[in-house]
């Protein structure tokens, strides 16, 4: 009589260890998706319960850097440069200059402080200093706390010492006896009764009448020389 095969047991001792494998192995797989896993929550529940969309999410709002505005000093000539970044509206302001010498004295268009040079020093950079030191003043003690150039004042010494200097014209200059233009940074709607009185800078400046010159210029038209 042939003795029969034993047929091994699936249910023996050896179902422990397979039980054993299969957690650890499910343990692992666990621990190492987890970090890959991103639960997105697509659907909540509203008032009345039933599922809705979630909302969108909001986009990051702009940083208070990122808000502020500085604008050119130099709104008078005109220039309506702006920028967001302290550091390359220096720069903007100073190359106004064109490489001449700055002022020894850089005094804010706002309040009345002056940054003069020390008369002991009289080299380029101290000048560049205190410039550089007026100009950090008024980015954070006027534009970041929300002062516009309406409230500032023309700089009449600057403007002849620009003129001087030829970094100017005279129309230039006397554009700054002027009130702004509507559209420049500077206007207040305040300003219209002076506007309408003496004009802006966006008119062609007009010089005092003279009844002499008018005179010339009429005799020049009909062709008589007049000395």
């Amino acid at each position: 009589m042939t003795s029969a095969i034993p047929v091994p047991s699936l249910s023996g001792g050896s179902q422990s260890s397979i039980s054993d494998n299969s957690s650890t192995a499910s343990q692992a797989l666990s621990k190492e998706m987890k970090p890959r896993v991103n639960v997105i929550n697509i659907l909540e529940t509203d008032s009345t319960g039933n599922l809705v969309a979630s909302p969108p999410a909001q986009s990051a709002l702009p940083s208070a850097e990122e808000q502020i505005v500085y604008h050119c000093l130099f709104y008078i000539l005109p220039c309506d440069h702006q920028s967001h970044n302290i550091d390359s509206w220096k720069t903007h302001i100073l190359a106004h200059f064109r490489g001449t010498r700055l002022p020894p004295t850089a005094i804010c268009q706002w309040c009345p402080l002056e940054f003069k040079q020390p008369t002991t020093s009289n080299s380029n950079a101290h000048t560049h200093q205190i410039w550089d030191t007026m100009l950090t003043h008024v980015a954070h003690e006027h534009f970041e706390k929300g002062h516009t150039l309406a409230a500032s004042r023309p700089n009449f010494e600057l403007m002849k010492y620009m003129y001087n200097s030829k970094i100017i014209t005279e129309d230039q200059l006397k554009a700054i006896q002027l009130c702004p233009s509507p559209d420049s940074p500077a206007y207040h709607p305040s300003q219209d009764p002076v506007r309408a009185s003496i004009g802006s800078a966006d008119e062609p400046y007009c010089s005092t009448y003279s009844p002499r010159r008018e005179k010339r210029l009429r005799e020049q038209r009909r062709g008589i020389s007049v000395v």
